[in-house]
C-alpha cells in the first residue's frame, strides 16, 4: 500500500528523515555523475537528484537508463530546492524500478504541455488511454470530479432525490433516427436519448427530482461542443413554472462555479485557468426567441421564423450580453411534444441557456404538458402516436392526477468546457465518442 504522495512530501514545513515514494519517471536529464530527474504521482511532481558516489555505478547506469514513464520506487532524504527556495527535492539513496516503459510516444504523454492543442488530437485521440496520465488531461478530470460533488451538493441542499433512470429504452422524447437502436432479447431498443420522460413519472411520487445519468444522440456533427455519448443532468420538480425554474438554475450554476473556484485551485492553475466568477453570478438577462431574430438579422445574421439558432446566432445573442444569456419561447415546431405551448400555440414555454465566448447553449429548460387533452393534441402535432412509439404508459400521468411541472436538462461536459475554456468537448472526457470515429478504446 502506498503510504506518502508527492503532495504529502511538496507540503512539508520540516525536513524529517528518509521518505519512499512510488511514482513515475516524468522527466529525466543527465550530467556526468548525476541525473536530475522529475517524479509525478496523481497529486502532483517533485524534483529528484541521483548522483552515482551515492548509488553506486551498477544502480546509477540502471537509473540513468530507465525510459520516462517507468514506474519506480524511490527512497531519499529530502533537502531544499535550490532553485526554487519554498520547494523541497529529494536526493536519491535507493530506487527500485517497478515497470520499465518499454513503449514510447512522442511528444511523451507526462512531458507534452499542450495537450488542448488541435495539432495532437489525433496522436491523443489514438492513445487515450496512455495520454489520460498527461497532468493537465487528468486535471480535467479531478475539476470534473469536483464538479459533480458541486451539483449533488447543491441538489441536496435543496431537497432534491436523486434518482436513476434506464439506458435501454423504447420511449423517445426526439425523433427515433437521432438514436443508437439495440437488440434486447429480440426486441429492438433504443439506448437513452433523454430521461425526461421517466423523471415525469417520479414527479408525483418525490416531486423534486433530479439525475446524471448516459445519454446518446446520434448525431452527424463534428461541432466542439458536440459527443454523441456524454452525461445528462436532468431535474424535474411539481408545481414549478418556467421563470422559477430559470431563477434556480442561475442558482445551481452560480454554486457549481464558485465552487469549482473555491475548491480547485491547484488544478485550475496547472490549467493556467482564472475562472470568470462575476460572469456567472445571477441575475442573467433574458431575450425572446422573436427579438433574438430581430437582434440577429441587425447583425446580419437570418433566421427565419420557426428555424432553430445556429452556433453562429448563439455566440452573437450571448456575447451581446457577456453574461449567460436566456432565449425564451422556443418555437413550438421545433420542440418535442411534451413542452408546454403559449397561448398563440406558436411558441412554447421554454428557455434555452446560452454562455459567451462560443460556447454556445449548455441547457434547456420547459414546462411540461399535464393536460390529457392537450397532450394527446400535441403528439398527433409531432406525430408521436402513443401506441407506436411506446408512449402510452406517459399518457397515462396525464390521466392520474399529474400536476404542473417544469424541468431542465444539462450537458455535464458543456458547463464544464465553458468554465475551463476547452477548445473542444472531446477534452472533458476520459474516453471520448466522436462523430467520425471508432469508439477506442
Amino acid at each position: 500500500m502506498k503510504l506518502f504522495y508527492i503532495n504529502d512530501i511538496v507540503s512539508k514545513t520540516t525536513i524529517d528523515g528518509q521518505i519512499e515514494i512510488s511514482c513515475w519517471i516524468k522527466n529525466k536529464r543527465t550530467s556526468g555523475a548525476i541525473t536530475f530527474l522529475e517524479i509525478e504521482d496523481s497529486t502532483g511532481s517533485i524534483n529528484a537528484i541521483a548522483e552515482k558516489n551515492i548509488l553506486g555505478d551498477p544502480s546509477y547506469n540502471l537509473l540513468r537508463k530507465t525510459p520516462i514513464e517507468s514506474s519506480v520506487k524511490i527512497f531519499g532524504n529530502l533537502q531544499a530546492d535550490p532553485h526554487k527556495e519554498t520547494l523541497w527535492e529529494i536526493k536519491i539513496v535507493h530506487f527500485d524500478v517497478i515497470n520499465k516503459a518499454t513503449k514510447q510516444l512522442s511528444p511523451s504523454p507526462r512531458t507534452l504541455n499542450d495537450p488542448f492543442n488541435k495539432k495532437y488530437a489525433n496522436q491523443i485521440l489514438n492513445n487515450r488511454h496512455l495520454y489520460i496520465r498527461n497532468s493537465k488531461i487528468s486535471s480535467v478530470i479531478k475539476i470534473k470530479h469536483q464538479m459533480l460533488i458541486a451539483i449533488r451538493e447543491w441538489f441536496n441542499s435543496n431537497k432534491f432525490t436523486e434518482v436513476d433512470t434506464p439506458i435501454l429504452t423504447q420511449s423517445n422524447l426526439y425523433d427515433n433516427n437521432n438514436t443508437f437502436n439495440t437488440d434486447y432479447f429480440g426486441t429492438k431498443a433504443y439506448l437513452s436519448q433523454c430521461a425526461g420522460l421517466y423523471l415525469g413519472a417520479m414527479v408525483p411520487a418525490l416531486e423534486k427530482v433530479y439525475t446524471i445519468t448516459p445519454a446518446f444522440r446520434k448525431e452527424s456533427s463534428k461541432s466542439p461542443r458536440h459527443n454523441p455519448e456524454f452525461y445528462h443532468l436532468k431535474g424535474q420538480m411539481a408545481f414549478y413554472n418556467l421563470q422559477e425554474t430559470m431563477k434556480l438554475v442561475e442558482d445551481f450554476i452560480y454554486h457549481t462555479v464558485i465552487f469549482i473556484d473555491t475548491n480547485c485551485s491547484k488544478d485550475l492553475s496547472q490549467l493556467e485557468i482564472n475562472i470568470n466568477t462575476k460572469m456567472y453570478e445571477p441575475p442573467y438577462p433574458v431575450i425572446s426567441y422573436l427579438d433574438s431574430i430581430k437582434l440577429l438579422k441587425s447583425n446580419g445574421i437570418n433566421i427565419k421564423i420557426g428555424q432553430s439558432l445556429n452556433e453562429k446566432a448563439e455566440q452573437c445573442i450571448a456575447d451581446k450580453y457577456n453574461k449567460p444569456t436566456f432565449i425564451m419561447n422556443i418555437p413550438s415546431e421545433i420542440e418535442p411534444f411534451p413542452y408546454s405551448l403559449t397561448d398563440d400555440k406558436l411558441f412554447t414555454k421554454t428557455a434555452d441557456l446560452l454562455i459567451p465566448n462560443g460556447f454556445g447553449e449548455i441547457l434547456g429548460i420547459a414546462e411540461f404538458i399535464y393536460d390529457t387533452e392537450e397532450l394527446k393534441t400535441r403528439m398527433k402535432e409531432k406525430k408521436k402516436d402513443p401506441k407506436e412509439n411506446n408512449l402510452e404508459w406517459y399518457t397515462d400521468l396525464s390521466k392520474f392526477g399529474d400536476v404542473p411541472k417544469s424541468g431542465f436538462g444539462m450537458g455535464v461536459e458543456r458547463l464544464l468546457r465553458a468554465i475551463l475554456k476547452l477548445p473542444h468537448i472531446r477534452d472533458c472526457y476520459m474516453f471520448p465518442r466522436l462523430y467520425g470515429r471508432q469508439p477506442y478504446p
